[in-house]
C-alpha cells in the first residue's frame, strides 16, 4: 500500500469518527437536553482533518513531494499554508458547533 492510500484511509477512519461524535453529541443535546463539550468541539474538528487527509495529501508527504529537506525542520515548521487552513476551518467549525449546541448564548 502507497503512503497516499494510508493517508486517505485513515482519513476516512477520522472523519466518520468525527461525523459520529458530532451526531452522538445532537442526539444526546436533542433527547436528553445535556451533550458534552469538548465532543463538540473534538468531533467536528476530527471530521474536517479526515477530509482534509482524503482531498489533500499529508503536510509530510506535501513536503517531501516537493523535494524539501525535513531534516532541519520540525513542530509546526513542517505544516504548509494548506493544512494551516484546514487546521483553521477544523477549529472554527468544532467552535461553531458548541456555540450552536450552547443555543449562541
Amino acid at each position: 500500500m502507497t503512503t497516499r492510500r494510508i493517508e486517505r484511509l485513515g482519513g476516512v477512519f477520522i472523519a466518520v469518527m468525527g461525523t459520529l461524535l458530532t451526531v452522538w453529541n445532537w442526539h444526546l443535546a436533542l433527547s436528553e437536553g445535556r451533550f458534552y463539550p469538548i465532543v463538540a468541539i473534538l468531533g467536528p474538528v476530527l471530521a474536517i482533518i479526515g477530509i482534509g487527509l482524503i482531498i489533500f495529501p499529508g503536510y509530510r508527504t506535501e513536503r517531501l513531494a516537493r523535494g524539501e529537506d525535513l531534516d532541519r525542520s520540525s513542530g509546526t515548521a513542517l505544516i504548509t499554508a494548506r493544512w494551516w487552513g484546514v487546521l483553521a476551518i477544523a477549529v472554527g467549525s468544532g467552535l461553531i458547533n458548541l456555540a450552536a449546541l450552547k443555543g449562541w448564548k
